[in-house]
């Protein structure tokens, strides 16, 4: 089986690890709060450093006044800062770059006139390397201490006191200059790797918890399944950044069908979901052997040899001993990729699957990458689950109701008007002789009374066709017609050049619906006395035609699917299920010598 569904979706949005440098990490709801909490910490650092400096006004020992006055400056434009923030409902996104270009300024004004790198006040060198970390990440805390350092270089050049090349200096004096700065350039560059470590791994830990939040929330027991599944895994796609997302699924029961989904971003920023029934021998293409429950291949050359080398957790994330992973040539050559992350996902004996994410631009360790992946698992898994029960519960609810209805109208209604249609028959036998002026009303009424109890029976055909699963197409048709046959009193007679046919089951479903549909459409609208169904193989297709000798529709040829629509002519509501399951519908119309409506499946899409 083989059905698409697109969603729209800007994949150029957020939800990458992956982005540009110097930009918010984090939603717009905590944007104001983390602006809020680094603008209180710059007020207080700015009011302690004025208390400490009145406190032992002996520092800073070179321009105390102007420092001092720098602090207050200082000061002021923080208040002013933090005000604006608790006022204003919403900021630029480019506020936090430019707050952040004025720390570091301001850092490198208040060292300046305070001695340079040896000032008291060196902590405001600090400062920055903090923000930086709270809001951002290693590689804009990195950046930071760059800058940071080169400022220093700068003052130890313009502050005469410490600049070992200055004219007069002691060779003692220089040398200190020289060991303070040195130190000091290498505090900031350990400090800035430390914070920005920190703040790299939190940032990541407030990341995946915030993703699989979101892709819980995808999780709703409400709607179908499929609509479901795909919004998880587009999710998922835009979590990890990935090129495609496949998740196979199979019941443990014997003959059940393996599921593939595949989703993946189209030229135009479409994601488009692909749902797939595996064939047999496609099965260990995707369901291969690999260490561990999760890992992260990484596709390596050798000698003009490709191969996969894998870091794999176990199901408690703990690393596990892995080297290189084999993966089947024919699901390289489907899915050809660089980087492969996978999970596989299990529930008791009941369901298996597994998910691979192709080519994912999350972070570069590998380790931590198959641990959120497992996380993912064992939180969005047994939510997907439960609504794959909840949803197989409805469906077998839905078809036993259907059932019990069919049998309560079968037991029912039904034979009451068929022993009204038997009294009908006997009454009109006593009209001939009694009243002969009353058959022909009696005729009518009687025709109407067939009629009713025809419909009724295809009605009790419709709640009940599709719901049976055995597997067996032809045999199942054959059953419907021959009951078409009974009910109605019109020759039918199906035909087909093989005895059984392996589709999915979904497309069984759909081609039970058809061929009722067509059938019920012969006895409303074609008059027909005869009706022939004919399914058979031809140039990979397993075809299907209904043919009768009835009126015809009312247009004389053969038309494809395509005319038909255009002209809003034909079986409209057999067309869309053909097209539900990647078929193709014709239809050859004799006005007055009746009609064929001819159905193509091809094979291949039904067992991709």
């Amino acid at each position: 089986m083989s059905s698409k569904t697109h969603t729209s979706v800007d994949t150029a949005s957020g939800g990458s690890i992956g982005r540009p440098p110097l930009v918010p990490l984090i939603d717009p709801a905590d944007f104001q709060r983390v602006e809020r909490v680094i603008a209180f910490a710059r007020v207080v650092l700015a009011m302690a450093a004025i208390v400490t400096i009145r406190l032992d006004p002996t520092e800073p020992s070179q321009y105390g006044a102007v420092t001092l006055s720098l602090l207050f400056g200082y000061t002021a434009i923080g208040s002013l800062l933090l005000i604006l923030l608790l006022r204003l409902k919403s900021l630029p996104y480019s506020l936090p770059l430019i707050v952040q270009a004025v720390d570091v300024c301001f850092a490198a004004l208040l060292t300046l006139f305070s001695q340079g790198p040896n000032s008291p006040l060196f902590v405001f060198l600090l400062y920055p390397l903090l923000a930086a970390g709270y809001r951002w990440g290693f590689r804009e805390v990195m950046a930071t201490a760059i800058v940071v350092g080169s400022l220093m270089a700068a003052e130890l050049l313009l502050i005469p006191s410490t600049n070992p090349l200055s004219i007069g200096l002691s060779q003692g004096q220089g040398q200190f200059g020289l060991n303070t700065f040195i130190f000091r350039v290498t505090y900031v560059v350990m400090a800035g790797a430390v914070v920005g470590y920190l703040a790299e791994s939190e940032r990541r830990r407030r990341f995946e918890t915030s993703a699989i939040s979101q892709i819980l929330a995808q999780a709703r027991l409400s709607g179908q399944l499929s609509d479901t599944l795909n919004l998880v895994l587009v999710s998922l796609l835009r979590t990890f950044g990935a090129k495609r997302v496949l998740f196979v699924v199979q019941e443990k029961r014997a003959a059940a069908p393996v599921l593939l989904w595949k989703t993946e971003a189209a030229p135009d920023h479409t994601l488009l979901t692909t749902t797939e029934e595996l064939r047999e021998e496609r099965r260990g293409d995707y369901l291969f052997e690999a260490p561990g429950v999760a890992w992260h291949a990484v596709r390596r050359s050798l000698l003009r040899k490709e191969r996969f080398n894998v870091v794999a957790v176990n199901d408690l994330g703990r690393r596990v001993r892995s080297g290189d992973l084999t993966i089947p040539p024919g699901f390289l050559e489907a899915h050809r990729c660089r980087r492969l992350v996978g999970v596989s996902i299990e529930f008791g004996d009941e369901w298996t699957g597994r998910l691979l994410l192709l080519d994912p631009a999350i972070g570069v360790r590998r380790e931590q990458n198959a641990q959120f992946a497992l996380r993912i698992a064992h939180q969005v898994g047994p939510a997907v689950y439960g609504h794959y029960v909840l949803d197989r519960l409805r469906t077998r609810a839905q078809a036993v109701e259907r059932g019990r209805i069919a049998r309560e109208l079968h037991d029912g209604i039904t034979q009451s008007l068929l022993g009204l249609e038997m009294e009908m028959a006997v009454l009109r036998r006593r009209a001939l002789t009694e009243a002969p002026k009353l058959d022909d009303d009696l005729a009518r009424i009687h025709g109407i009374l067939r009629n009713e109890i025809i419909s009724l029976r295809e009605l009790m055909e419709g709640l009940r066709v599709g719901d049976v699963e055995t597997g067996d197409i032809v045999g199942d048709l054959a059953e419907m017609v021959e009951r078409f046959r009974r009910y109605t009193g019109i020759v039918a007679q199906f035909v087909s050049d093989r005895p059984a046919v392996v589709l999915p089951l979904q497309t069984r479903r759909e081609v039970a619906r058809i061929v009722h549909e067509g059938l019920v459409n012969v006895r409303k609208h074609s008059g027909a006395r005869r009706v022939l169904i004919r399914a058979g193989f031809d140039n990979g297709s397993w075809k299907l035609s209904i043919e009768d000798d009835g009126r015809g529709f009312p247009f004389a040829g053969r038309h494809t699917h395509a005319e038909l629509d255009a002209r809003r002519q034909g079986p409209r509501m057999i067309g869309e299920r053909v097209r539900r399951i990647g078929g193709e519908m014709s239809v050859v119309s004799r006005p007055g010598s009746g009609a064929r409506v001819e159905v193509a499946i091809p094979l291949e899409a039904q067992a991709s």
